[in-house]
């Protein structure tokens, strides 16, 4: 499995998290992702961790918890399937350590189609905090962040 962090974005040991920066966790696995979501939140206070892997593991988890995260990002097919996926969104709400942390779907089959749609409300009816299309591109600033209320 390969992660990375964007440069100076981690966070020194038992530090307290700068309440200035949102700590993003990403699950994708396309082969320019992490580019794009530089470019995304170019300028903006966002630290960004990506998985190339849907993966929920004990290991997974404790990187997760590290880097403080305030919001998880899920492409459906990092996991392999739309259907895998929804099962990996299921495995998240149901990790008591994961469990409490919002999760946005920012997706490929999430499309202005019968199948899209029902991908939609699936992910909503599992707690999708916010449910994206990444075509045109991915969702700016603005929409995570009103995704996440108050938070």
């Amino acid at each position: 499995m390969t992660t990375r962090v964007r440069k100076n974005a981690a966070l020194a040991p038992g530090k307290a998290k700068a309440s200035t920066h949102l700590n993003i966790v990403v699950f994708d696995n396309s082969p320019d992702i992490r580019e794009e979501y530089e470019e995304a939140f170019r300028g903006k206070p966002v630290r960004v961790h990506v998985f190339e892997h849907a993966q929920v593991d004990e290991t997974v988890c404790a990187q997760i918890l590290a880097f403080r995260t305030d919001l998880i990002v899920l492409e459906l097919m990092a996991a392999g399937s739309p259907e895998a996926g929804l099962r990996f969104m299921q495995r998240i709400a149901s990790t008591e350590a994961l469990s409490a942390l919002p999760v946005v779907v920012c997706s490929r089959v999430v499309l202005n189609s019968p199948h899209g749609r029902e991908i939609r409300r699936r992910c909503e009816s599992l707690g999708a905090k916010g449910v994206f299309g990444t075509i045109p591109g991915l969702p700016s600033y603005t929409e995570i962040k009103m995704c996440l209320g108050s938070r």
